[in-house]
């Protein structure tokens, strides 16, 4: 008996390339999914998503005993690494390279070495083997006790984009069989194509979809500590542990830590339960499930061929271009002034004005400086730039961050949103390395901005989860609630009093409850309590204050503070949006006890609130002596 079954998906007929996966021990089951295939080892199944496509594969393999099912993309490249060859020799079959894997460690889930697994410094390529959080649908292997737990795919979220399936059981994986999702460092695994539709990628989905499933309390908290953006780090789950005697789990142990009546569980149970003759696993083109997936595959390309951008021309080599802007952006670059006369030409300046463009910048600086010191030296002075003109501020904060010792700065943003205040810091001239950690409880889109975001609310009470109130705009979501007797939408009423929208942002769309700590919990996780959190910004609407506060003793490695309030009205009355939140007198008496002084204030036009910058004047002291002078 053969223990490998090898299940691909193709448009019509199998790949010579991928015939190597077939062996002695291997057998291959393939999926045509645009034409038929006469291979007697096809089967058809038109207009089908890819996780569709996975799960009617997965339907043909029940019932057959092989050791290992496994999953891989037709356009897979597989390798060996400097391991394998040491292991195999050069000329050995990376197939059966991966199959003694699976046999010597047997996994429940086995995976090869893929580009982005393990990344942030994780990956370690001397290591035979490493455990993994994150991983690539590429090349999955499941063995058979694992299966029933972890499949089939989740489809249901395959309208937005079918890479939301894999997250899922990435999730499930990781919780399940922590230690036990492997990858081999002897095969290297790669493709040469990008199917899957993720443009609308927005990973709360389906962290959230997974966390409303979760019933015990200790899981649900070690899923928000994991549940970070893509482009953070990609732990290893420790190290490799040995198979038990079943990766087989009751359904009373899964009902301890799940609400199995969630459609997670539902849908995946009802998809077990279809016959292979059901209409859903139908071969006809014009069944209602492939007339449904071609009306979505119509609605996409419609929606790119809107958002095409015009023909541009051929961009240089990948190596080139990553070496030159590896290059660009080490600090002691950026700061020459041959770079920047360079820039300024670039941007298509005359060398004289070019030239001229520099030195305003550098008179610049030294106005900037010279505000710093006239600041330091008064303790009255304050200055009041408005919102209009922010870019200002941060670049009076850029001047400062430059003028640290060392070649990095950390920047920490609650309420990262788009990521606005953090693409302004990086436009300032800021010529330092930035470590920044994004922190959202909803909104995610410029995750790939950060070095790592994490999907909370901050609190400054115990951490557990609370109801996080979504309203008309993500911009005014907030744990606490608003008050919607104190929005306008005529312009002319909005000022001290009240806040002018001329959208419907007081209207409360929905609730949904998200997981919370304290921002001294997030620092220490990252690995920061030891070091300076160079800028911290705050935009957590309503609960700013309370933001602060949970940094604790940390406060006091916290460089500046920037955060939003509520100010006054000229008669002295304060209008709060959100109940509970603070005012800035309220703000302000916490920052000075706590050693900061009031930098800036950044009036709204329209509402009553401001944007307020704080210093922490002993660590500037510290830190910065030389604006200080």
């Amino acid at each position: 008996m053969k223990r490998f079954l090898y299940l691909f998906q193709v448009e019509e007929d199998l790949p010579s390339a991928l015939e190597q996966a077939a062996g002695d021990d291997s057998d291959i089951l393939f999926l045509s999914w645009r034409a038929r295939s006469p291979d007697p080892r096809s089967i058809h199944y038109p207009s089908s998503s890819w996780t569709q496509g996975r799960n009617r594969l997965l339907r043909e393999a029940m019932g057959r005993d092989y050791l290992y099912v496994v999953f891989a993309d037709d356009d897979i490249v597989l390798s060996l690494t400097d391991l394998g060859v040491a292991a195999a020799g050069p000329y050995a079959n990376p197939w059966r390279v991966f199959e003694q894997f699976l046999l010597s460690r047997e996994p429940a889930v086995g995976c090869g070495m893929y580009s982005w697994h393990l990344c942030g410094g994780w990956l370690d390529a001397a290591q035979d083997v490493q455990t993994l959080r994150f991983f690539d649908a590429i090349l999955n292997a499941f063995h058979r006790e694992a299966v029933d737990v972890l499949l089939p795919y989740y489809d249901l979220l395959d309208e937005q984009t079918e890479c939301y399936s894999q997250n899922l059981l990435c999730s499930l994986a990781a919780d399940l069989f922590p230690g036990h999702v492997i990858q081999t460092n002897r095969v290297r695994v790669a493709n040469t194509q990008r199917r899957r539709v993720d443009t609308e990628l927005l990973v709360c989905k389906p962290d959230h979809l997974y966390l409303e499933s979760l019933r015990d309390t200790v899981w649900r908290r070690r899923f928000a500590r994991q549940s970070i953006g893509e482009s953070a780090r990609h732990p290893t789950m420790g190290p490799p542990r040995a198979k038990p005697a079943s990766y087989a789990i009751a359904e009373d142990e899964l009902a301890s830590h799940y609400d199995l009546r969630h459609a997670l569980w539902t849908r995946r149970r009802e998809l077990l339960a279809l016959p292979r003759d059901d209409e859903f696993y139908s071969d006809h083109a014009d069944s209602p499930r492939a007339r449904r997936w071609r009306e979505v595959q119509q609605r996409r390309a419609q929606a790119a061929a809107l958002a095409a951008p015009s023909p541009v021309a051929p961009r240089r080599p990948v190596e080139i271009a990553e070496w030159t802007r590896a290059m660009l952006n080490r600090p002691t670059v950026r700061s020459s002034l041959l770079f920047q006369v360079a820039r300024e030409v670039y941007r298509g300046r005359t060398q004289s004005n070019a030239m001229a463009s520099v030195w305003r910048a550098l008179q610049s600086r030294r106005r900037a400086r010279a505000l710093w010191k006239s600041w330091y030296r008064d303790a009255r002075c304050v200055y009041e730039i408005p919102e209009s003109r922010q870019q200002e501020v941060l670049e009076l904060l850029a001047v400062a961050l430059n003028s640290l010792p060392g070649s990095g700065v950390v920047f920490i943003d609650v309420g990262a949103g788009r990521g606005d205040v953090r693409h302004r810091l990086v436009a300032a001239s800021l010529h330092k390395r930035l470590f920044s950690v994004g922190i959202d409880p909803i909104d995610v889109r410029a995750h790939l901005l950060y070095a790592g975001y994490v999907q909370a609310a901050i609190t400054d009470g115990p951490e557990g989860y609370a109801d996080f109130y979504c309203y008309g705009s993500s911009d005014c979501s907030s744990l606490k609630r608003l008050n919607a007797a104190k929005v306008t939408h005529d312009p002319s009423q909005g000022g001290d009093r009240l806040y002018y929208s001329p959208a419907p942002i007081e209207r409360l769309e929905h609730t949904v409850t998200v997981p919370t700590f304290n921002l001294s919990t997030i620092v220490r996780q990252y690995g920061l309590a030891d070091d300076v959190l160079h800028f911290l910004k705050i935009d957590a609407q309503g609960s700013d204050l309370d933001a602060f506060r949970s940094l604790g003793s940390l406060s006091e490695r916290c460089l500046f503070v920037r955060t939003e309030t509520v100010l006054a009205a000229k008669d002295g009355t304060v209008s709060t949006l959100y109940d509970g939140q603070s005012s800035f007198a309220e703000d302000r008496a916490v920052f000075e006890e706590a050693g900061f002084r009031l930098f800036n204030v950044a009036r709204f036009d329209t509402t009553p609130e401001a944007d307020v910058t704080f210093v922490n004047v002993q660590l500037f002291r510290e830190l910065l002596p030389q604006l200080c002078r």
